[in-house]
């Protein structure tokens, strides 16, 4: 092991540097004064290791291994534009040294200048197109300019040079998904069968099997549907939803605001045998691992068939009862090729309700969100009440929200969370939700009162509670993610502006 490898490792790195630059204050030797600068640069002792580091270079003009190792140092005292400077002078002295060109894009990709960071990206893939770093690098800034139809066909020379690696091969399906080359996906899954193992394989087979599903819709049709119903007097916007709850609420009213989204799409998909026997069957098994995973933090598999199909049962009934159903809108439908294929699935069973007698009210599957934004913590809705319940895996939630929005009482019934969550926030009861919790939550959920208000936040099953409260009496809210937010938990990226503006007061 040599200095520098004894120096990462923490081995009496003070000491170590002293005595390294102790022995090399003298010599002429290019590599000890280097690996002085090197060493002393990891202790942290900046200033004398850029004397050592020029003093290398002073030996050895233009050695871009040094000049690479001056970069880090100043990468490491915050000094971008000279970290750019000497990243660049490495990638002048050494053409072909791609490290250089990447460092040199993560430093102007990390103050935001991601039109210079992909200038110098292509530089570097000018002299090495096939090299699988630095084009992943270049498809993650495409990416951020959002930029997707210029992504995916950065990867054919890597193809064609034999060197996509799995992780690649499952990035660039997820592009041609993202941008609704269906076809394109199917093709090129069919065409890697055999190369990929493991959880690769399983998030091809989902793509490929969202892309089957796509292809069987009427795109055009699902939108054209999508807009007519929100041009109908069933469709409520957010300030009009409101207004519907808290009518609701002053008439001590019954009701439930049920939201149906991807995620539930794609489980009554797995539940549809006739759908599920256009895929393979690994493809088909995609469906419900998924949401399981997402929901419980298990395999869909390790739950009993019966249970599965109770599921599925008792969240058709609370779709069909729900006196107002979020479903996606016509926005959503037009851009989200990642999910279309589920949520036009979905169409099917909302066309169906909308036919049925039920004098069913309309909303956006995001709505829960702009309640929010029209007023922090449902305050409107909910302030000034003499009660609130909470489903949620967020204990104390209920608590913080009653004191915050000036309730007078709550009751909360905690479930395991969703492994979106991270490892800190998840808790994990004496019984896994589903079905365990699921079964007792049916038998002692309890309504103090007609008109009662419930915020429920518990994945599909979340959807049947509401279902099941609104039968005892309640008013029940479908409040999805919007929870894990108000706990500073940011489970669903991009859709809230930052977490900390929406965080309950502690």
């Amino acid at each position: 092991m040599d200095v520098i490898e004894l120096a990462q490792a923490g081995h009496h790195r003070e000491a170590m540097a002293s005595a390294v630059a102790d022995a090399c204050a003298d010599t002429r030797d290019v590599n000890a004064q280097h690996k002085a600068g090197a060493v002393l640069a990891l202790c942290g002792e900046y200033t004398k290791a850029l004397e050592y580091l020029h003093a290398a270079l002073r030996i050895h003009p233009d050695f871009h291994f040094t000049e690479m190792e001056i970069a880090g140092v100043y990468a490491a005292r915050l000094e971008w534009e000279e970290a750019i400077k000497w990243y660049g002078k490495a990638c002048k002295s050494a053409p072909n040294y791609l490290l250089a060109y990447r460092r040199k894009a993560e430093i102007l990709r990390r103050l935001g200048r991601h039109d210079d960071a992909r200038i110098v990206l292509m530089q570097a893939r000018e002299i090495e197109p096939t090299d699988p770093d630095l084009v992943s690098d270049l498809v993650e800034v495409v990416c951020f300019q959002d930029k997707r139809e210029e992504a995916w066909p950065i990867y054919d020379a890597v193809i064609q040079a034999g060197r996509m690696r799995d992780a690649d091969y499952v990035r660039r399906l997820t592009l041609l998904t993202e941008v609704g080359l269906y076809d394109q996906v199917v093709d090129e899954r069919s065409g890697i069968t055999d190369r990929l193992d493991g959880s690769f394989a399983f998030h091809a087979d989902m793509l490929s099997c969202h892309a089957k599903l796509a292809q069987s819709l009427d795109r055009i049709d699902i939108i054209s549907k999508a807009r007519v119903r929100e041009a109908s007097d069933r469709w409520r916007t957010p300030e009009k939803l409101a207004l519907a709850l808290n009518e609701a609420i002053a008439a001590s009213r019954p009701t439930s605001f049920i939201r149906i989204g991807d995620g539930e799409a794609r489980f009554l998909a797995y539940c549809d045998p006739a759908l599920r026997s256009r895929f393979t069957s690994a493809e088909a098994e995609t469906l419900g691992e998924v949401p399981f995973w997402n929901w419980f933090g298990k395999s869909v598999g390790s739950v009993a068939h019966s249970d599965v199909i109770r599921l599925q049962a008792d969240a058709v009934t609370a779709f069909q009862d729900a006196d107002i159903l979020g479903v996606p809108s016509a926005e959503r439908l037009g851009k989200d090729y990642l999910h279309f294929g589920y949520l036009g699935f979905a169409e099917s069973l909302i066309d169906s309700i909308g036919t049925s007698e039920h004098d069913q009210l309309l909303a956006d599957c995001m709505a829960h969100i702009e309640l929010n934004r029209q007023s922090a913590f449902y305050r409107d809705i909910i302030g000034g009440l003499d009660f609130i319940g909470m489903i949620s895996p967020h204990p104390g939630l209920a608590e913080r929200l009653t004191r915050e929005c000036g309730v007078k009482s709550w009751a909360e019934y905690i479930i395991s969370g969703e492994s979106r969550l991270p490892a800190s926030a998840l808790v994990r009861g004496p019984v896994p939700h589903f079905p365990d919790r699921y079964r007792e939550l049916r038998r002692d959920l309890k309504v103090p009162r007609r008109g009662a208000v419930f915020l429920i936040a518990a994945g599909l099953p979340g959807k049947v509670y509401c279902d099941w409260l609104k039968k005892r009496g309640a008013i029940a809210i479908d409040i999805g993610s919007i929870a894990d937010a108000w706990m500073g938990f940011d489970t669903r990226p991009g859709l809230f502006p930052t977490t900390n503006d929406i965080v309950l007061p502690s």
